[in-house]
């Protein structure tokens, strides 16, 4: 079964809930890209973060901003290449208060 969630606080309300029975306590984030279907050289970035407790996947999307061709998503990929696992997206590109980037304690 998956669990999705659309707003990062309920996402992390849940994630502090569990944190004794999230598997093998590992929360995993990602940067996701999909192209613009109206613009070319543009791409919609977004943050996918999620866990696995009890048997279910329990996972948020959040938008953060668009970024050009090979600006941010060749950083991203040397990153990945480089095996950091520190999310850094640019913020001053978000478009959303709220970000998985910004620093949680939980």
């Amino acid at each position: 079964m998956k669990v999705r969630f659309s707003v990062v606080e309920e996402f992390v309300a849940e994630l502090e809930a569990e944190q004794n029975h999230v598997e093998d306590n590992i929360v995993r984030a990602t940067y996701q890209y999909e192209q613009s279907t109206s613009v070319p050289l543009i791409y919609h970035m977004s943050v996918v973060a999620g866990f696995a407790v009890r048997g279910k996947l329990v996972y948020v999307k959040q938008a953060c901003g668009d970024v050009w061709q090979g600006e941010q998503i060749d950083k991203g990929d040397k990153r990945k290449r480089e095996g950091r696992t520190n999310c850094g997206a640019d913020r001053s590109q978000s478009r959303s208060p709220q970000s998985l980037c910004a620093p949680r304690h939980i």
